[in-house]
């Protein structure tokens, strides 16, 4: 409404595109839970959407309303959306392994969920028989003794590993696309946020 009052259409239809994005890709998602041939390419699809597109959107709007030019307000684009699968790809990774005193969030709902996540794509992913695949899908499927032991071979399989660093991945093309603002000071903000909201969580 705000936007609107403003004058500013564009950046109303912006966020208003983010926003049916962000409910597309958490619906998505709910829709895929105990569907564990879900892929890579799936999930981040997913994360794209319902976390990714919001945070691109407002870097872009508060480029927007700083006069930035259109190259950087795509650059502020870019490093949102970059930023936003880092931080979400973290978010999955933490529910695995984190602290929920640290946290403050209850933990291991993904898996209760029947979300799969990345650590857990990449862990089934490298299971080289039908029979393994079916045993780990089943333990996703009941749960049974909790999920303590699953999360022992997944982190010793070299998911969660392989999972932060994709995740670092991430991050790393989201401050590069903060080259466009060389001298801004917006710029050292944006990379402390960044750091702060993923690598700093791990």
């Amino acid at each position: 409404g705000e936007l609107a009052f403003l004058g500013a259409p564009e950046l109303v239809r912006l966020l208003s595109d983010a926003s049916r994005a962000m409910c597309e890709g958490e619906i998505g998602q709910i829709e895929r839970r105990f569907h564990f041939d879900l892929s890579e390419e799936e999930y981040l699809s997913f994360l794209d959407k319902k976390t990714a597109s919001l945070m691109a959107a407002s870097c872009r709007a508060g480029g927007a309303a700083a006069g930035l030019s259109r190259k950087q307000q795509e650059a502020l684009e870019t490093f949102g959306r970059r930023l936003g699968v880092a931080f979400q790809i973290v978010d999955d990774i933490l529910d695995l392994e984190g602290d929920e005193a640290v946290t403050g969030k209850t933990l291991r709902t993904d898996l209760q969920h029947g979300k799969m996540t990345l650590p857990l794509i990449r862990y089934r992913d490298r299971l080289g028989s039908r029979s393994e695949r079916k045993k780990f899908c089943e333990s996703l499927r009941d749960g049974a003794g909790g999920f303590s032991g699953l999360i022992g071979k997944i982190r010793d399989a070299g998911a969660i590993a392989e999972s932060r660093a994709k995740a670092r991945l991430f991050v790393d093309e989201a401050l590069r696309a903060l080259d466009e603002l060389p001298g801004h000071p917006a710029r050292q903000i944006l990379s402390d946020v960044a750091h702060r909201l993923t690598l700093r969580r791990f």
